[in-house]
C-alpha cells in the first residue's frame, strides 16, 4: 500500500472510529457546567460552549482497526491508554482523576480546530504530520499546546480568531 493510500486508509478509518465513539459516549455525556461555561466563555465563543460535551472515562478506549495494523506490522502512531483527555468532534473525554480545567480547555481547543477545517481535514493533516514529526510536533497539539499556556496566564483571548489567523482563514 502506498503512502497515499494508507493515508487515505487510515484517515477513513479514524473518522468512522471518532464519529462510532462520539455516538458510544454522547448520551453519557454532559454539557459544561456553570462553572466550566463561565471559565471558557473568555476564549471560546458560545456556539462552542453549546455544542461542548464532557464524558469521563476510565480510560480513552483504543481504535479496535489497530488489531488490524497490528496483522499487517504497520507501527502505531498514537497510544490513547496514557491520554487524560481526548476529543471526539464536540464531545471531550477526560480520564478520571485527570478533570483539570487546562486538560478541558486543551480539548475544546480541538474542537474549534475541527470545527474551522471539518473532521476529515483535520484528520488528514493531524495523521499526515503525526506519521512524519510524532505527536509533540503535531501542528494542532503545538497550538493547543500553546493556547492552554496562554490560558492559565491571560486574561481572556478568542481561540477561533487566533487559528483563523493561524490557518489563514
Amino acid at each position: 500500500m502506498e503512502f497515499d493510500e494508507f493515508k487515505s486508509y487510515l484517515t477513513q478509518k479514524f473518522e468512522e472510529w471518532l464519529y462510532q465513539q462520539r455516538e458510544i459516549y454522547l448520551p453519557q455525556a454532559r454539557p459544561l457546567s456553570s462553572q466550566e461555561r463561565s471559565r471558557m466563555s473568555r476564549y471560546f465563543e458560545k456556539r462552542i460552549l453549546d455544542v461542548t460535551r464532557v464524558a469521563t472515562v476510565g480510560q480513552i478506549p483504543t481504535p479496535a482497526f489497530y488489531d488490524e495494523l497490528r496483522k499487517r506490522e504497520i507501527p502505531i502512531l498514537m497510544d490513547f491508554t496514557s491520554a487524560v483527555g481526548f476529543t471526539l468532534i464536540d464531545c471531550v473525554l477526560l480520564r478520571e482523576g485527570f478533570e483539570a480545567t487546562s486538560t478541558l480547555f486543551h480539548e475544546m481547543v480541538h474542537i474549534v480546530q475541527a470545527d474551522l477545517l471539518g473532521v476529515k481535514k483535520l484528520l488528514e493533516l493531524y495523521l499526515s504530520d503525526l506519521a512524519k514529526n510524532g505527536y509533540q510536533n503535531v501542528l494542532f497539539e503545538r497550538q493547543a499546546y500553546r493556547l492552554t499556556t496562554r490560558f492559565t496566564q491571560e486574561k481572556s483571548f478568542s481561540v477561533r480568531e487566533i487559528l483563523e489567523k493561524e490557518f489563514s482563514l
